[in-house]
C-alpha cells in the first residue's frame, strides 16, 4: 500500500517543506518499509465518555491537473471501524 500512497504523499507535502522533511525521515524507517506488509487499513482509537471508539479515515481529492479551483480540495471522512463504533454513533444520530 505505501509504493501506491506514497507518490501522492510525496506531491502534497511538496508544498510544505517541513511536512516534505519529515515524510523522507518517515519513509526511512523501518516501521514504514514493513507497513508495505501490513493492514490497508490503519484504524485510529479515541476514548470517548469512557470508551474507546475506532474509527478509519478516507481522503477523496478533487480536480483535475488543470483546474486550478479544486486541484488542492480534498475531503476527509471518518468511518466507524467496527460494530461497537457504529453503534456508538447511531445512538447519538436519534
Amino acid at each position: 500500500m505505501l509504493s501506491h500512497v506514497l507518490p501522492r504523499l510525496r506531491r502534497e507535502a511538496s508544498r510544505e517543506p517541513e511536512i516534505a522533511r519529515r515524510l523522507e525521515r518517515w519513509v526511512g524507517t523501518p516501521r514504514a518499509i514493513g507497513s508495505e506488509r501490513s493492514r490497508v487499513v490503519v484504524p485510529i482509537g479515541l476514548r470517548l465518555e469512557g470508551g474507546v471508539v475506532r474509527l478509519f479515515t478516507t481522503f477523496t481529492a478533487l480536480g483535475t491537473p488543470t483546474d486550478i479551483t479544486t486541484d488542492e480540495l480534498t475531503i476527509e471522512m471518518f468511518h466507524p471501524a467496527d460494530a461497537d463504533s457504529a453503534e456508538f454513533f447511531r445512538r447519538r444520530g436519534s
